[in-house]
């Protein structure tokens, strides 16, 4: 199976960054986690711009996909949460775009040290 990283762009309801990450990092994740072939995820946030300004999405969560189809892997990932199967969160900016993207290696994985 190849191994893939996937990258899911997403915004919390404006005020409730702090609803949105528990939400995220106590639940969701663990409930991407049991869709076939994802194996470890993370959450990370956009720090605010001193200008006041903000990025296009507040957050990313980078995953590990082990699949031979990574397009059939995010198509059941969709479909696990359309179901009801996974808790929604009214943090989760309804009106914002999720944007998610796959990533192969193109070398092996290198750490100083």
């Amino acid at each position: 199976m190849a191994k893939h990283l996937i990258i899911i762009k997403s915004n919390a309801v404006a005020g409730r960054e702090a609803d949105y990450e528990a939400w995220y990092n106590n639940v969701h994740l663990g409930e991407i986690l049991e869709v076939e072939g994802f194996l470890s995820g993370q959450q990370f946030r956009h720090p605010p711009a001193e200008d006041g300004g903000r990025a296009a999405f507040s957050h990313f969560a980078l995953f590990e996909l082990e699949s031979d189809d990574p397009g059939a892997s995010l198509a059941l990932l969709g479909e696990t949460f359309a179901s009801g199967a996974m808790t929604p969160s009214d943090a989760l900016d309804p009106d914002g775009l999720v944007e998610s993207a796959v990533y192969e290696p193109t070398g092996a994985f290198q750490s100083r040290g």
